[in-house]
């Protein structure tokens, strides 16, 4: 999957579309303006789609990240990582997210399957 240089709404259009999963749990902000850019008024969401890089966690943005992933996991939505690899995209070594990531949600599993 190549999601080249794109805003963040596009790319998570691509996302969704190429894999075929809702991105986030229904009560989610992030999730409410993807069902707007992708026109849905309501869904039910089976998964959720955490797509990882080394922005992911860090900041403003990655507080409220984590406040959402951990209302994914409470929900019991399976959660599909993706790990950027590519250092264009930001991607970053695996280990980076045992650094960034709140120590609530590794305990929580997040990335435990």
């Amino acid at each position: 999957l190549s999601i080249g240089r794109s805003t963040e709404k596009q790319a998570l259009k691509r996302l969704s579309n190429a894999v075929e999963l809702p991105l986030l749990h229904h009560s989610s902000s992030i999730a409410k303006g993807v069902k707007k850019v992708l026109g849905m008024n309501s869904i039910e969401f089976t998964h959720a789609l955490l797509y990882l890089n080394s922005e992911t966690f860090v900041g403003g943005d990655g507080i409220q990240l984590a406040i959402e992933m951990h209302q994914v996991i409470k929900a019991g939505v399976p959660l599909l990582l993706i790990h950027e690899l590519d250092k264009d995209r930001d991607g970053c070594e695996f280990a980076m997210f045992f650094q960034t990531t709140p120590t609530s949600l590794i305990d929580a599993g997040i990335y435990d399957k």
